[in-house]
């Protein structure tokens, strides 16, 4: 079999739902002509004229062709005095298209297929992390990228063993394996930036074995400060250490902004960034966080360390919660998810433009939420044009003010629902005797109305609130104007 470029091969073979798009500076080669003659053979001595030395690959988590769409709409239809985002400059360019989402045999594709996909060139079962159909681990591009002797990095706001970074730096024949991703991650491989969420796949069990304690990401020094809203226990069911394994491996251990902003920029640098017990928040609440960096942020100190390496690099960077808002149907979060994605692929670009060698991809893993405007109820709307006709809209088409009721969005549908379902669905033993469905509902009506755009009818709210948050999770409702289904999960929190 005749010998191909790395990179040539994994655009030739991810198969995506969304939109993808390759480009690199204008003052190096065309994305194009780097393709076609990029020689990323593991055999030494420096890339030639035109030849790609690092790749960025970006993945909108969700961020199908319609989350895309919204964002781009949003900015020309609300803020057109604003410069066009990241995205439209990339769908400007020829390097850009469709991709097909279907996993190996099933027509729907979930986040560690995809990743899978794009981490080894070939379509794998559903669930599966870095691993092809038949049960054998695949070599992926990052590890291909380190015996070429490149460094490499995994940035995402999810937990850096969740579907999508797992797939890049770990073999696991269920995604739900997060520990052992974590011991792949750190005792197989050496992964030069990681940047996320998912402490507690990485302490042990117990701080104290004696008394049986269960360790928490605030029992670790450099995470003493960690605000409660990402604290949280181990998952691991053993002690072992993979934060202390880390150090001893070389790398340097940071739980929160200030102390990656001090992170020394050098070629031998290792990071291993965990900034929360699970995923990060929502971007409404992450944001009101000091403590938490930003995805432009843990992606520009990405690239600050990598860069420095002479043969170059490889980094994958996850928005990973464009996904989540599409599962709780929650559309304004979903947009400002995405824009703050954008905000993180305009670094990429910056770097690109400096670093003509470097080619970057930008894509989704598929499309979450079947996400779309539609006319929805009836309204009585005349009005008089100019020419003396009498123009008459019989439904609701989704004018363009619809837009900054999502823009507007203060508050993420999970944080608005999640202290009043843990009151009313408690973990154990019944709710309150002096908390009930009367008063969640009221609790419900005044925090959406507080944050939002949206109004709430008691009849609504009730139904909002009507079923214990995982059950009855394909059954159809129809709540009207503000329609959540399942929004809280309780093994995200």
């Amino acid at each position: 079999m005749p010998k191909i470029s790395l990179f040539i091969h994994l655009v030739i073979t991810i198969t995506l739902g969304s939109l993808i798009f390759a480009c690199s500076s204008d003052k190096g080669s065309k994305s194009g002509e780097i393709l076609a003659s990029s020689q990323m053979e593991a055999k030494g001595g420096e890339p030639g004229p035109g030849a790609v030395k690092n790749v960025i690959l970006m993945i909108g988590d969700g961020m199908g062709v319609q989350q895309a769409s919204l964002a781009v709409l949003y900015r020309q239809l609300r803020q057109s005095t604003k410069s066009p985002l990241m995205l439209e400059k990339l769908m400007e360019s020829k390097y850009s298209g469709l991709m097909r989402t279907s996993s190996y045999g099933d027509i729907v594709t979930d986040s560690a297929a995809a990743a899978t996909v794009m981490a080894c060139g070939i379509k794998t079962l559903n669930e599966v992390v870095g691993m092809d159909p038949n049960g054998y681990p695949c070599e992926t591009i990052l590890e291909k990228a380190a015996k070429m002797g490149k460094a490499t990095g995994l940035v995402s706001t999810s937990r850096l063993t969740h579907a999508t970074p797992g797939s890049f730096a770990g073999h696991q024949i269920f995604r739900d394996m997060e520990n052992e991703i974590a011991e792949d991650m750190i005792e197989d491989h050496e992964v030069n930036v990681m940047l996320s969420g998912g402490i507690r796949h990485f302490i042990p069990q117990y701080k104290d074995e004696v008394q049986k304690v269960a360790m928490q990401s605030s029992d670790l020094a450099e995470c003493e400060k960690i605000s409660s809203e990402v604290n949280g226990k181990s998952k691991r069911k053993d002690q072992k250490n993979l934060i202390a394994t880390a150090k001893s491996k070389g790398y340097r251990f940071v739980c929160d902004r200030a102390q990656l902003e001090k992170i020394p920029l050098k070629e031998d640098t290792k990071v291993l960034g965990l900034f929360t017990s699970s995923v990060f928040p929502m971007i409404q609440e992450r944001n009101a966080i000091s403590s938490l960096p930003n995805l432009a942020q843990m992606t520009k100190t990405a690239l600050d360390i990598l860069q420095r390496d002479k043969d170059g690099f490889f980094l994958m960077v996850e928005g990973a919660l464009i996904d989540y808002a599409g599962h709780d149907n929650d559309a304004g979060t979903m947009l400002q998810e995405t824009l703050d994605f954008d905000q993180a692929i305009g670094v990429a670009m910056d770097f690109v433009e400096k670093n003509p060698q470097t080619l970057l991809i930008v894509t989704a893993d598929h499309e979450t939420g079947g996400f779309g405007f539609a006319y929805g109820k009836k309204i009585q709307f005349e009005m008089a044009l100019p020419s003396g006709l009498h123009y008459h809209k019989p439904y609701d088409f989704a004018p363009f003010t619809k837009f900054d009721y999502l823009a507007g969005q203060k508050m993420s549908f999970r944080a608005m629902l999640a202290p009043i379902e843990k009151k009313l669905f408690p973990k154990s033993g019944p709710a309150d005797s002096g908390y009930g469905l009367d008063q969640a509902a009221a609790e419900l009506i005044e925090v959406v109305q507080k944050n939002s755009t949206f109004t709430l009818s008691e009849e609504e709210a009730r139904k909002v609130l009507s079923r214990k948050p995982g059950k009855n999770d394909a059954e159809p409702h129809d709540f009207g104007n503000f329609y959540v289904h399942n929004s809280v999960h309780p093994d995200m929190l």
